[in-house]
């Protein structure tokens, strides 16, 4: 009697939300983020739980949209736009 064997070999290799993984530097992504949504100044706070994205000099709002798009590009989940230092949202966070 013949046995048969067969590999398991994942297709698809790569960041999924929340696991950390980086396709781009957060910098280069909150700078992203910010010049698109209207200001000229960005600051990128990066811990080890989350990625927190500061804009400045520029009316926004930061949207939701970029927001989520800024997480999806380094790779991590939990996107949510927020007003740092007031009603307006100049920030976006990523966890």
């Amino acid at each position: 009697m013949a046995l048969l064997f067969a590999a398991v070999v994942p297709l698809g290799c790569g960041p999924r939300d929340g696991d950390g993984g980086s396709t781009t530097d957060p910098a280069a992504a909150c700078a992203e983020l910010c010049t698109k949504d209207g200001y000229s100044s960005s600051r990128v706070d990066v811990q080890s739980n989350e990625t927190n994205c500061f804009c400045s000099s520029g009316t926004g709002p930061v949207t939701d949209a970029d927001c989520a798009a800024m997480c999806t590009s380094m790779g991590m989940g939990n996107p949510q736009a927020f007003g740092s230092t007031g009603p307006t949202k100049d920030s976006c966070q990523c966890s």
